[in-house]
């Protein structure tokens, strides 16, 4: 049987998780041309698309999230953003969910763990997804 590797079709995925951080990995190209993995554990709140990862000027915590901090995933066009906020399921404001809605955003709220694989998941099936962990 012939076993392949599959990327997704996005440069940044989860590589692995824990209760303290999250490791990213994505690909570049060095100055020969050959391709390399490089990769970052993060113990800071960030967010995550296929294309980018971004971690300036992130809340610790969903209380503090608000539009202008999700205004790059607008941008991105993403359809649906999952927010991990550690070992539980935690809501932002309802005028927040209601502003992602509006946008064409879905928000699916779940633990970090679930968040991490759902969004390799997504990002495998190519499409326009986008998490957000938040670390206290």
């Amino acid at each position: 049987m012939k076993f392949t590797q599959e990327n997704g079709g996005g440069r940044y995925r989860v590589r692995g998780y824990d209760a303290t951080q999250v490791t990213v990995e994505w690909g570049v190209v060095d100055e020969q041309g050959a391709p390399q993995l490089m990769s970052e554990a993060l113990g800071r709140s960030f967010i995550l698309t296929p294309d980018a990862l971004l971690t300036a000027d992130l809340p610790e915590s969903v209380g503090k999230l608000s539009n202008e901090h999700l205004q790059p995933l607008v941008d991105a066009k993403t359809e649906v953003l999952l927010l991990g906020a550690g070992l539980a399921s935690v809501f932002p404001a309802p005028e927040l969910v209601s502003w992602l809605s509006r946008q064409g955003i879905g928000l699916e709220s779940m633990n970090t763990a679930a968040a991490c694989r759902t969004y390799n998941l997504l990002m495998l099936e190519d499409r326009r997804v986008a998490m957000m962990v938040l670390f206290d």
